[in-house]
């Protein structure tokens, strides 16, 4: 087929078939991956209103974060993806209109995973608290066997009860680990049974389980600053949290590579948030398609640099580029990119 007719007819394509193609990559792609901890998280692909299929949802404008009444609204579809925090893997994704709850996500992102990756390769996962859902999160712990690290609303009765026993913990030295060049402290919980929703589906109640015990790390002091108990953050864990609370507070700060590298590659250089200026019947699938196109180019690219790690001795993703491309350059054959009338060699 000519590549341009593919080109024009590309939003034609189905989107259950371009996923189904991205499964079995990761698939193949498995033995690339770094490690056991993974990052969950969503991004909005805004769209004007009247973009087909878009949904409608508010964000908290700039300013004052605690002005919680101070939001706009936007439109556009919701990606989530699955993301292995040191290769950089992508590894589930899905996409749905913008209105859609996060937390209804977090349990099928999990096992879409799973299926990708293999069992026994996914070992923690961490998620902003968006995901918060007491009995996806008690699936994943008690019938997938996947640790999670997602911190507390503030208003949940566990975060109150986890600040509130302080006095049990004043005694003994604070754990204490580093930001950059600031320090951090903090306590941990085990055997919270407050949180009601932490039990199997359809259990309203602790009354008939007696309570599904959760752990929780209280951060006290933030990058040498202390934290007034009003404002202290929870994290919420199924990890034994008394032990080592130092490494569950640093677990979760990986969830920030998700947002720092994963969403802001995927904008910037892979141009997700340009969908396809597209009118008619086929409009929606070809955001669709455009979406998924970039998520799959960015596992590809990832999975190459992976592999190209492993090749070798360790270097860094700038040396593997900058090497493959002096090999390259060496070599007989060449690889000509011809673009927008131009060609590079």
């Amino acid at each position: 087929m000519d590549v341009f007719t593919l080109l024009d007819n590309i939003e034609k394509c189905s989107k259950d078939s371009v996923i189904e193609a991205f499964n079995n990559s990761v698939h193949s792609l498995r033995r690339m991956l770094l490690s056991g901890t993974f990052a969950l998280d969503s991004t909005i692909i805004e769209t004007k209103p009247d973009f087909p299929g878009c949904g409608k949802t508010k964000r908290k404008k700039e300013g004052d974060e605690e002005d919680t009444s101070q939001y706009k609204y936007i439109h556009g579809f919701k990606l989530f993806i699955l993301y292995e925090v040191k290769s950089r893997i992508i590894v589930a994704m899905n996409i749905v209109p913008a209105n859609e709850s996060d937390s209804n996500y977090l349990l099928s992102m999990v096992e879409q995973g799973i299926r990708n990756c293999g069992k026994g390769r996914i070992k923690v996962v961490v998620a902003d608290r968006g995901f918060l859902d007491g009995a996806q999160m008690w699936e994943i712990k008690h019938k997938l066997g996947i640790d999670f690290i997602i911190p507390a609303k503030s208003k949940m009765i566990i975060r109150e009860d986890a600040i509130a026993l302080y006095n049990n913990y004043k005694d003994r030295s604070l754990a204490e680990w580093e930001y950059g060049k600031d320090k951090c402290q903090g306590y941990g919980v085990d055997g919270l049974t407050t949180y009601f929703e932490y039990n199997p589906k359809g259990v309203k109640s602790n009354k008939k389980t007696n309570g599904s015990a959760l752990n929780a790390v209280v951060i006290t002091t933030w990058r040498g600053r202390k934290i007034s108990k009003e404002k202290q953050k929870v994290i919420l864990t199924s990890l034994p949290a008394e032990e080592d609370v130092a490494a569950i507070a640093k677990k979760y700060r990986l969830r920030s590579l998700i947002e720092n590298q994963g969403f802001r590659e995927l904008k910037q250089a892979s141009y997700l948030k340009h969908l396809p200026r597209r009118s008619g019947e086929y409009a929606e699938n070809a955001a669709y398609i455009h979406m998924m196109l970039c998520v799959f180019a960015h596992t590809l690219f990832y999975a190459f640099l992976s592999w190209r790690k492993k090749q070798g001795s360790v270097q860094s993703e700038i040396d593997c580029m900058r090497n493959w491309r002096k090999k390259k350059t060496n070599e007989k054959e060449k690889i000509l990119i011809v673009a927008e009338e131009k060609y590079y060699a």
